[in-house]
């Protein structure tokens, strides 16, 4: 497995997903939920897990039908996967969470590849992760600014009536 098709999956994941889901938004289209946010991390997880730690993509090599299929695979999984984050179906402490916890498990399959002997693959799958770590990162960062403000806005309401 070449770090360079770990590359392409990272795009794929956590590029092209993303940003299909906010042009849907963007477009004015009615905020998409996904379902459940559970299923959707799981089902992220679990394709990554599956496709880069069996020899499932191995086979689809040399086979452009199956191999675009596995592409298809990364695809909806990352569409599915940023739905919660980017939709409506979860508050700001459940998007930190879901972000928070994505990175470590999508990073536990760099770390089993560089395990398993295949450094630079690796080595771009844990960099691959990186989209999902600023966006935690950047999640995290606006709902602690909103709660403080909040908060000055409460402390000045009862410091001025008070």
């Amino acid at each position: 497995m070449s770090a360079a098709h770990m590359v392409e999956h990272a795009v794929l994941t956590g590029v092209v997903a993303p940003a299909l889901v906010l042009a849907w938004i963007a477009l004015g289209r009615r905020r998409p939920d996904g379902g459940s946010p559970v299923l959707a991390w799981s089902a992220f997880v679990v394709v990554q897990w599956v496709f880069h730690l069996t020899p499932l993509l191995e086979r689809v090599q040399g086979r452009p039908l199956l191999h675009a299929a596995a592409h298809v695979a990364f695809l909806v999984a990352g569409v599915w996967f940023w739905l919660p984050v980017l939709g409506s179906s979860l508050g700001d402490p459940g998007r930190s969470l879901y972000l928070f916890l994505a990175a470590p498990a999508i990073d536990l399959v760099g770390v089993a590849l560089m395990v398993r002997g295949e450094g630079a693959a690796g080595v771009a799958m844990l960099a691959g992760t990186l989209p999902i770590v600023l966006a935690a990162i950047v999640v995290t960062w606006s709902w602690l600014v909103r709660e403080h403000r909040a908060a000055i806005h409460v402390k000045g309401t009862h410091g001025a009536t008070g």
